[in-house]
């Protein structure tokens, strides 16, 4: 469900099996503006149910949504609300949501004509409330209605009074949670009740209060089914929590958010009241138990570890071209320069061939062939280890649950064998490509070897020196693929131990405009593949450094998006503010600090951090691709040659056209394909002005006009010289291996079919 914008980001609109399902509406009071996901009253009064209720997995789900009336919920509801398929629905209501329309600029005045009886806005809501009352009736769904207000004044009695009434009239629940805010609690004397001092929203702790009263409603009335059921033992009970989670994973809830979940209904459960009633026959030793328990908290630390490989996968996958195009390129050189290197080998064991071969130039500045060789099994064996590591979780537990958590075990472990084999295949052709570069290698270095050892003096094959620039960009070739796939941060640095699967994001920043502001904070995740996830808080105006805490789902790759706006308003000059740095991590000991200098802002004014990818840090591309930090472009100019055109081949043709012809079918294979498009001719160093040009403009007007057309290139000087007499010098950039077999005798040319 990519559309949702609430706090129920993990709910599958399909129920698992055996789950009891409350699907609660309402506003920003419900969704929990100023708070975690954490601390709002669904997730407090899920806690609550679940330790009171003895047999039953219960779920509550957040579908409030700010700035929403009964109207918005109601449509709401009928438009994805009933797929959730819910047990039980609470209907959240508070000051403002009688009104039809938006809020005056007088919010007081306008709550108070919101409930007004000679109003507008009453008449509607009392007729929208029946609407709802028939229709969730008419589908057999328990409904219960509550006034949630934490304000002890006049205005609460009034709406709390209407309310009832209403719910009366049509034969619903009704429960008045203002009440436990009422005299001494009330937000009006303890200010720990609002989330802040400028944000009127409930604080956790009144979230809490709230969600304690209204768990202790429905146990006593009932609506969550028997509270007691001493039929169930406790190993029945934990074995059906094992399927329910089996279930959940079926429908498609995160593995992460689970696993988890499991660890704390059994948490839950142990401390229920209930239990303590239960006879000695139906009680779970408390050395099984724990054996369980640590057993789902290994097969969860497993699940989030399998996150981490999944991101390293999805890397790997969003580069999948480039990598097999960078493989097929390595080939292509690997067995060119085998074929020079077999050509010099045999050159230099049989005199008649009729030339001898001689290197007269050093190898490029700070290139050592010795680290080289050193160097690249070290990466093999590092992806062996790592290999090893992302298989070695193997579970086979045997405990008091007995088969049924070996399931979980078997679903974490056919994921990982999904990433491990996708994975093995770029490790497979890494492998091959170095193994073949290795071998290659150790043959060039025998051969200069071997040169060296020979006498000077008969005819030279003086472009052989090509053929060391093309083993240096050989091996920058290999070593961009092995910075594609490395794995050394992954290997080396230890994966942070996740005690839950929340990802904590802290804003740090002045507040320099006249009023206060909304910061509204997106995490765009890419592994795991969640939808777009907001959450918004009110900012204040007082000149001080303040530090704004957000908390989302576990994530390993993606980014965090951050605007500031005022409420229905255009978006904040950076004079208004003054953004000191984000802090995301899961603990102190990962927390990842980005200051301004890292940010961005994208088009829609929005601040916009980099890629981040735990534990690695920040993930900076080359500004072309940000999903591809490790690939260099490995088609630099530093890869040709200037070739400089022998006159003694360069043919007149007519007018001011001269040919100029490869030799080899290497050079004339190269002209056909895309990667010479881009021919630059120069006289002298500087590029000819006209490249591209037809034929008979080359012919007829000259002036530098030139074109490359099946292996040759017709060119025309910058006088209309001719370029066989002038004393310039005319060259074009080449590969170097093709430099190279250019630079051979015709006969040889010819002998070797080339």
């Amino acid at each position: 469900m990519k559309f949702r914008d609430g706090r129920n980001f993990y709910i599958t609109e399909t129920k698992p099996q055996g789950a009891f399902r409350i699907l609660c509406l309402g506003d920003s009071m419900l969704y929990g503006q100023g708070v975690n996901d954490h601390e709002t009253l669904p997730a407090k009064l899920e806690m609550f149910l679940n330790r009171a209720a003895w047999s039953l997995p219960i779920e509550v789900i957040n579908e409030g949504h700010c700035g929403y009336s009964i109207h918005d919920e109601w449509n709401q509801f009928i438009q994805r609300g009933y797929r959730y398929q819910p047990d039980l629905i609470i209907w959240f209501l508070c000051d403002n949501d009688a009104e039809l329309f938006g809020v005056q600029e007088n919010y007081a005045q306008h709550v108070e004509v919101c409930w007004d009886e000679k109003g507008v806005h009453l008449p509607y809501f009392r007729l929208v409330f029946k609407d709802i009352a028939d229709h969730i009736k008419s589908l057999g769904i328990p409904l219960v209605f509550s006034f949630y207000y934490i304000y002890d004044n006049p205005l609460r009695e009034k709406c709390a009074r209407i309310i009832k009434s209403l719910c009366d009239a049509h034969g619903v629940e009704f429960i008045d949670l203002s009440e436990a805010f009422s005299g001494s609690s009330s937000a009006h004397i303890n200010r720990s009740m609002q989330a802040s001092d400028i944000d009127q929203h409930p604080s956790w702790q009144a979230h809490q209060i709230a969600a304690q009263r209204l768990a202790r409603y429905l146990i006593n009335e009932g609506a969550i089914g028997k509270r007691n059921n001493f039929l169930l033992s406790e190993k029945e009970l934990y074995g059906n929590l094992i399927k329910n989670a089996e279930e959940m994973l079926d429908v498609g809830y995160p593995a992460e958010y689970t696993l988890h979940r499991l660890v704390k209904l059994s948490e839950w459960k142990r401390s229920c009241k209930i239990r303590l009633k239960l006879s000695e026959n139906l009680l779970l030793p408390d050395a099984v138990y724990f054996e369980m328990f640590t057993s789902l908290k290994e097969i969860f630390n497993s699940a989030v570890e399998l996150l981490y490989w999944q991101s390293y996968a999805y890397v790997l996958k969003i580069s999948e071209n480039k990598f097999l195009k960078e493989c097929l390129n390595i080939d292509s050189m690997i067995q060119t320069i085998k074929k020079i290197i077999f050509i010099a080998e045999k050159n230099l064991e049989h005199a008649e061939l009729g030339y001898r071969i001689c290197i007269n130039r050093s190898l490029p500045d700070g290139w050592d062939c010795n680290d080289l060789i050193s160097e690249l099994p070290m990466e093999l064996n590092r992806w062996l280890t790592c290999l090893n590591k992302i298989h070695a979780f193997e579970f086979d537990k045997k405990s008091s649950s007995e088969s049924s958590l070996n399931s979980l075990c078997k679903y974490v472990n056919y994921e990982f064998r999904s990433v491990k084999n996708y994975i093995n295949n770029y490790w497979d052709e890494c492998d091959r490509i170095i193994k073949a570069y290795q071998h290659i290698l150790a043959d060039y270095l025998c051969l200069r070897t071997e040169i060296r050892g020979k006498s000077s003096g008969s005819a030279e094959i003086d472009a052989i020196h090509a053929l060391d620039t093309e083993i240096v960009h050989l091996s920058q070739s290999v070593k961009s693929i092995i910075n594609l796939v490395n794995l050394e941060l992954i290997s080396e640095v230890r994966l942070p131990s996740v005690q839950q699967p929340i990802t904590h994001v802290r804003l740090r920043l002045i507040g320099k405009t006249s009023k206060v502001f909304n910061m509204t904070v997106c995490l765009n995740s890419l592994v795991p593949d969640y939808p777009v996830i907001k959450d918004i808080r009110i900012a204040y105006n007082d000149g001080q450094l303040h530090a704004y805490t957000f908390d989302f789902p576990l994530f390993i790759y993606g980014s965090v998006s951050i605007r500031f706006d005022r409420p229905g308003e255009t978006v904040l000059s950076n004079d208004e503010y003054s953004f000191e740095d984000i802090q995301i991590g899961y603990d102190q000991d990962t927390e990842l600090t980005i200051g301004k200098d890292d940010l961005k802002i994208d088009d829609n004014g929005n601040i916009v951090t980099p890629l981040i990818w735990f534990p690695h840090g920040l993930v900076k591309g080359n500004g072309e691709n940000d999903d591809l930090s490790c690939m260099s472009d490995l088609y630099k100019e530093s890869r040709y040659i200037k070739y400089e055109m022998p006159k003694d081949e360069i043919i007149s043709e007519n007018g001011c056209c001269s040919i100029f012809y490869f030799k080899t079918r290497a050079g004339l294979i190269f002209t056909y394909t895309g990667l010479y498009s881009s021919l630059i001719i120069y006289e002298d160093d500087k590029p000819l002005k006209y490249p591209g040009s037809i034929h008979d403009d080359i012919r007829e007007l000259g002036g530098g006009r030139y074109c490359n057309s099946y292996g040759r290139i017709f060119f025309s000087s910058s006088d209309n010289s001719d370029p066989k007499k002038n004393r310039r010098v005319y060259s074009i950039q080449l590969p170097s291996y093709i430099y190279f077999l250019e630079r051979l005798p015709e006969a040889t040319i010819k002998q070797l079919g080339l």
